[in-house]
């Protein structure tokens, strides 16, 4: 059974990809003649390197500020949290009648969503105050805080 195909592209003013892209999808379809296939269209989720700069850069530093200002010891999990829970609004459930609160996840948002994301906490007024200084992007993230908020 072939591999799933997963392309990231964007459209033209039609509605439209390129002619490459369309081939490549076309070729790949005809591995599941007759078989029933999943097609989702939507904003791509935030890529790996995104979140690798997240956790290794904009977390990673927020850290180190509140050690070196002896506001620790606090866990990278629970700074991750402390910000997915102040930035990332939970929604609640009703479970057999029982209202269950859903944490929200990183991993879910979009690559425009997430970029607003990691935004908002570099310039978290409790941030500031610890003035933490954050590098760019390199590399292909430099495309990520340029083009991902568009």
């Amino acid at each position: 059974m072939p591999r799933k195909l997963t392309i990231t592209t964007r459209l033209n003013d039609d509605a439209r990809t390129t002619r490459e892209v369309r081939r490549q999808i076309k070729e790949h379809m005809q591995f599941f003649k007759g078989k029933r296939v999943h097609i989702e269209i939507g904003p791509p989720s935030r890529s790996l390197d995104a979140n690798a700069y997240y956790h290794g850069v904009i977390i990673t530093n927020i850290h180190a500020a509140i050690i070196s200002a002896g506001l620790g010891p606090v866990s990278h999990d629970a700074l991750h949290a402390f910000f997915r829970d102040k930035y990332l609004p939970a929604t609640v459930e009703q479970v057999f009648g029982e209202d269950k609160v859903m944490r929200p996840s990183t991993a879910k948002l979009n690559s425009t969503d997430f970029h607003y994301y990691v935004e908002s906490i570099k310039t978290d007024e409790i941030v500031r105050q610890l003035d933490v200084h954050f590098p760019p992007p390199e590399g292909t993230l430099e495309r990520y805080s340029l083009s991902e908020a568009q």
